[in-house]
């Protein structure tokens, strides 16, 4: 089943049953909300959107089909270590401020130079984007995986959507949004409602933000040593085990090296921050964008004010980035409340870790990469620590079993689901939860299957039984079984090696002694 992508003059696609002629009466839910009825939009293609960072190619030219930047290359030893030892160097030679600020500038440089973008939003190279799309296939599932080049304007690529609609020729679609999807999702929305539309999910969605970009944004870089420290990395990519790092932070942290770590940064960065942004933070990253779209309201003046400072040279960036916080974001409940009434709406986030340990408040409730409040749209957090009192909300049921999540002050807290320990991934079958909501006749909200589907789930990968699809690496549970089981690294080696390493408490100011031998 193949269709040519945007614009196509002719499309082939399965043949997808008509809805019935008789409208299906609206459903009431518990709470005397009046949604959309359920039915059945199984048959209807799925479009899944993909969030930001996946690879960009060069699209045209000599160097046509060359990945121009990859996330995986973030995370290449190849890129770390030589900043590692460049540091390192600088400081056992008392380098000068100067010299950090070179290796700073450098190494961002690096990573985002052959995708930077104009002062006024664009793209610098045009050949790059996300790949050619000339044509597409759904899968045996009916699923197409649509990307776009998510340095650019939620609001442009919403238009990028709806062409792909249009050529796709179904009747109906199902719209899935992930991570960074959500912002394209919201402005289609707000750009073309949901006349085309069977259902929409937001899952583990950016288009409110994180206070990951925020504290970048607004220069609030740091070492949040418990976050860092409970930043238990999860086996995302098949092959790749992360339960060494994971090891390694925590005796870190237990033994006080990672609170040093964090002072010295707040010393040392002061008189190296500043340049760094200047001449690459602002003109590399934050002139995408979508990466504005990242930052949550409450922080995103004060982000212009501190980047942009007024800059005439970026009013083209500051009209793409105004439009998506006034034309989208703000009727950001108009729009929602708006669809749930008219079409299937599900909402799916992650708790139980916190945000990585760079930014200063990173010790949240989140996916590991985006606060549980903005991807719930509105849930009330407990502290990572401290749970709920039982005297808060007693009988309520929209509260995590553990009394960490209250759902009831979300946008749409019935139809809004939760996973503990939820990494931040790209997948949405969750277990068959999707299959069942897109199939469900009726109810289809968290009360809909409380057996098998409940508001509040585990999330774990070992000795985890298949689900009904067979292929899944994860599993979904519900709180009332067993927690994962224990493993030979976390409770014998932890314990050990903490033992070994508590003496060198008495001399981690040794330890890092060199790092403030810098001028």
């Amino acid at each position: 089943m193949r269709f040519t992508h945007c614009g196509a003059a002719a499309v082939h696609v399965r043949q997808h049953p008509c809805r019935p002629a008789q409208a299906a009466e609206p459903l009431v839910t518990r709470s005397g909300a009046v949604i959309a009825p359920g039915e059945d939009v199984s048959m209807y293609p799925q479009i899944q959107i993909r969030g930001g960072w996946h690879p960009l190619l060069y699209q045209s030219g000599p160097r046509e089909g060359e990945v121009a930047f990859s996330t995986g290359d973030i995370a290449s030893v190849d890129i770390f270590l030589p900043l590692l030892w460049d540091l390192l160097r600088t400081a056992l030679t008392l380098g000068s401020w100067d010299q950090y600020s070179d290796i700073g500038v450098k190494f961002v440089q690096d990573i985002f130079g052959d995708i930077r973008m104009n002062a006024g939003g664009t793209p610098i190279n045009e050949a790059i984007g996300c790949g050619r799309q000339d044509e597409f296939e759904l899968d045996e599932e009916g699923r197409l995986f649509f990307s776009v080049d998510w340095r650019l304007d939620p609001w442009d690529n919403a238009r990028l959507l709806e062409d792909c609609i249009i050529a796709l020729g179904a009747e109906k679609v199902n719209l899935a949004s992930i991570s960074g999807g959500g912002q394209v999702l919201l402005a289609y929305l707000a750009r073309f409602g949901t006349e085309k539309l069977a259902s929409i999910f937001f899952n583990m969605s950016l288009h409110n933000g994180t206070s990951l970009f925020g504290g970048l944004a607004t220069k609030h870089l740091g070492v949040d040593a418990p976050a860092l420290s409970r930043l238990l990395p999860q086996k995302a990519e098949e092959g790749f085990e992360f339960d060494w790092l994971a090891l390694l932070l925590r005796v870190v942290y237990e033994i006080g090296l990672l609170d040093l770590v964090g002072k010295w940064f707040q010393w040392a960065s002061g008189p190296v921050m500043d340049r760094v942004y200047d001449e690459a933070v602002v003109p590399y990253i934050f002139t995408m964008p979508t990466m504005w779209s990242y930052v949550p309201a409450e922080q995103y003046d004060l982000a212009k004010e501190l980047l942009l400072k007024g800059d005439p040279q970026y009013d083209g960036l500051v009209f793409r980035i105004d439009r998506y916080r006034d034309l989208v974001l703000a009727r950001e409940e108009e729009l929602l409340l708006a669809a749930a009434s008219e079409i299937k709406v599900a909402v799916r986030a992650g708790y139980g870790t916190p945000l990585p340990g760079l930014t200063q408040g990173a010790y949240v409730q989140s996916d590991m990469f985006v606060d549980t409040r903005y991807a719930s749209m509105g849930a009330t957090c407990a502290p990572l620590d401290s749970p709920f009192p039982a005297s808060y909300k007693p009988g309520s049921p929209f509260i995590s079993p553990d009394r960490m999540v209250d759902a009831s002050t979300c946008l749409l807290p019935e139809l809004t689901w939760f996973a503990k320990y939820q990494p931040h991934r790209t997948q949405t079958s969750y277990g068959g939860w999707y299959k069942w909501f897109l199939r469900a006749e009726g109810d289809y909200t968290v009360f809909g299957d409380e057996e098998k589907f409940p508001q509040f789930q585990f999330y774990r990968t070992e000795n985890a039984p298949a689900n009904e699809e067979g292929t899944e690496l994860i599993y979904f549970h519900k709180f009332s079984d067993p927690q994962p089981p224990t493993n030979f690294q976390s409770y014998v080696l932890f314990p050990l090696l903490s033992v070994l390493l508590w003496g060198m408490k008495a001399w981690r100011f040794a330890l890092l002694l060199p790092l403030f031998w810098i001028k």
